[in-house]
């Protein structure tokens, strides 16, 4: 925990069965056969956590946490730097890349033993994958979306609202270009907390599935 403003409870609870297979990116990644965790726990604004999930997946059974995970599939080699850690609010969303994560194969690239630190940790449900693809299969290339923003200015939170379905991570960058908030959406539009940061103005971008991301537009904090 980095900072909140109030104490609360949370909760972690893993589960050793097999991650459900839907991706917001279909046929890009390998999803975890092994394991998956789900944290409960309503966390107040202005909370700041980071979070740490070792992975294991060494060819020694006694020992082994992933190794279901960590194999060749379909012709395509494993390799330890193609980890991610997947994330979903709930059952009802598909799994996408965490948006602030750094993978850490600490003493060696090869030996499947390691962690992924993330910033932003929240509720939701979280599993390993891999990534087998550079380019996911969709029907076709997915046109810009347009959005809007209101209020702007805001000093709560701001609405973002698609003009079509979007599936993605909206993201709220500072002037630095450091990502200060994020929030999934699945739909025609999501709320962004922006309750807590620094006056000034905010950059918006919508992250897809497959990596690209497209500017939104300017939102100043008051």
């Amino acid at each position: 925990m980095n900072s909140t403003p109030a104490p609360f409870d949370i909760r972690m609870e893993e589960y050793w069965v097999p991650a459900d297979q839907e991706a917001a990116e279909p046929f890009a990644y390998v999803i975890s056969p092994d394991r998956w965790w789900r944290i409960m726990g309503t966390m107040p604004e202005g909370a700041s956590l980071s979070g740490r999930f070792n992975y294991d997946g060494r060819p020694l059974p006694a020992i082994s946490f992933d190794s279901g995970l960590m194999q060749d599939a379909n012709g395509v080699v494993f390799r330890e730097d193609s980890l991610v850690l997947l994330y979903r609010p709930d059952q009802h969303w598909p799994w996408m890349p965490h948006p602030q994560q750094t993978l850490n194969t600490q003493n060696s690239s090869t030996d499947r033993l390691g962690r992924i630190d993330i910033d932003g940790l929240r509720a939701g449900e979280y599993c390993f994958g891999w990534r087998k693809s550079a380019v996911g299969i969709t029907e076709r290339d997915p046109a810009p979306i347009a959005f809007t923003i209101m209020p702007n200015p805001a000093s709560d939170f701001v609405t973002v609202r698609a003009a079509e379905h979007a599936q993605g991570v909206i993201e709220l960058y500072d002037n630095r270009g450091r990502l200060a908030r994020w929030e999934p959406v699945n739909g025609l539009g999501v709320q962004v907390q922006v309750t807590g940061l620094k006056r000034g103005a905010y950059h918006l971008r919508f992250a897809a599935p497959a990596g690209n991301s497209s500017a939104i537009g300017k939102v100043v904090v008051e």
